[in-house]
């Protein structure tokens, strides 16, 4: 670490008196003491003040052994280094900063965004919005867009990063409803503290130019230097690059820059519209959605016969889908809608009529969103029609059949019970006769059998 040396500008450098010397030798090491423990504890920006030959050491020695700083304070530390991060993001990307309250870490589990960012750049909607996290781990959370917050899902990626009152999260947006997220945790001298100063692209160390001069007689260990910048201390972080806590911090930099590089080479921007009429050829070909270019999202193969059917139609299927919905439904849509043609042109008389009507509903709902899968919804009517005609005729016949039978049966109903109540008259009838016959038989013999 450089640090200013500082003389009085009427003391004689080259005195030979012996106590001015010792005397000028322990004022210079109790300085050096008092900048090293003021830089390792207080914020550059904040705690560099003008007033150093005025502090006693008996001051310095209270602050580095006092206790920790209020809340206050170190929420305000984690802000500014939040800001700080934020300034170092790529300005194509919006993000804005949170500062985490209980409601947000312990309590309800609401976070709440921005309105105006809202409404630039957020669905006027209710959407799943996906939270990437440490270890490139995505959380779903649901955005409620009446309320400009997130709710569903954040207790989950609150819990799962172990946040806690007063860290500071940096929300950076890399797809429509997707955010890159970037912690900054609650405590002095994190981390973060290092990615900060790596991220700094003003920042030259190289600069700074240490002389060593003679070392003062008492506490020799400790080493005085002078250096070009005068009132300015230099970040021992950017400095003391063996140490090993600065190795960590340009590891974790590192990595987070390896993951944007990543993340860059399969998110891409389009500059502009794309028109089929000036795709000539499939090296033309690129599928353009909500000004993003999803070429990476669909693997080649899928991505060669989706040229076929569009270039069938002289259009892009997913030309007029609805503004907002996620670059990953729109590739799994196109990519479905891929696998349905194929399997259509692949059927035989065979495959079962469900599959088709299977089909036909999944296409359905893609219509309903905006694609244009009409053609290959018309030619599995197609086959539905043909496959089904004999079928219904047969089943006409015989519903025709079974209504003229239960006519007959009707009638056939009717005409029985007539008769069957003929027939119970006749009965009747032939039981009176039979009764009267019997009394004639008896009359008939007394009539015969009387005297003469």
């Amino acid at each position: 670490m450089a640090i200013s040396s500082k003389n009085d500008s009427n003391r004689d450098p080259h005195s030979s008196s012996s106590s001015s010397k010792s005397k000028l030798k322990q004022k210079n090491t109790w300085e050096f003491k008092k900048q090293l423990v003021e830089k390792r504890l207080i914020d550059l920006d904040n705690m560099h003040k003008n007033n150093s030959d005025s502090v006693s050491m008996d001051k310095t020695i209270v602050r580095h052994q006092s206790e920790e700083k209020s809340t206050t304070e170190l929420h305000s530390s984690a802000m500014q280094r939040a800001d700080e991060i934020q300034k170092n993001l790529p300005k194509q990307f919006p993000s804005f900063v949170k500062l985490m309250s209980r409601s947000h870490v312990t309590q309800g589990f609401w976070l709440g965004v921005p309105r105006q960012f809202c409404d630039d750049h957020l669905p006027m909607k209710d959407v799943t919005i996906v939270l990437i996290g440490e270890n490139e781990k995505e959380f779903d959370t649901r955005y409620l867009a009446a309320k400009s917050g997130l709710s569903g899902g954040w207790k989950f990626f609150a819990a799962g990063h172990k946040l806690i009152e007063g860290d500071a999260v940096v929300f950076q947006l890399i797809e429509p409803c997707k955010f890159k997220v970037y912690i900054v945790r609650d405590r002095s001298l994190s981390e973060a503290d290092g990615a900060i100063s790596l991220l700094n692209l003003d920042s030259n160390p190289d600069q700074i130019k240490p002389l060593k001069v003679e070392e003062p007689e008492e506490n020799a260990d400790i080493k005085e230097t002078t250096t070009t910048t005068s009132d300015k201390y230099p970040d021992p972080l950017v400095e003391d690059n063996n140490h090993p806590k600065k190795k960590k911090m340009k590891k974790i930099i590192r990595n987070t820059e390896n993951s944007n590089a990543e993340m860059s080479d399969r998110i891409k921007f389009s500059e502009s519209p794309l028109d089929f009429k000036s795709v000539k050829c499939f090296q033309d070909f690129s599928i353009h959605f909500n000004g993003l270019i999803l070429d990476s999202e669909i693997p080649s193969h899928l991505k060669t016969k989706y040229y076929e059917l569009c270039k069938s139609q002289n259009t892009f299927l997913h030309e007029n889908l609805l503004q907002g919905l996620n670059s990953k439904l729109v590739a799994g849509m196109i990519s479905e809608t891929v696998n349905i043609a194929d399997a259509v042109r692949a059927c035989k008389a065979s495959t079962a009529h469900e599959h088709l009507e299977s089909w036909d509903r999944t296409l359905k709902a893609f219509e309903d969103l905006g694609m244009a899968v009409g053609p290959v919804r018309g030619r599995i009517n197609e086959l539905v029609s043909l496959y089904s005609e004999p079928r219904t005729r047969i089943i006409e016949s015989m519903r025709n059949q079974r209504d003229e039978a239960q006519v007959v049966i009707r009638g056939l109903s009717e005409r029985l019970s007539i008769v069957r109540s003929c027939v119970e008259k006749l009965d009747a009838d032939i039981d009176a006769l039979e009764a009267k016959n019997e009394s004639l038989g008896l009359v008939f013999e007394e009539i015969a059998s009387a005297p003469w």
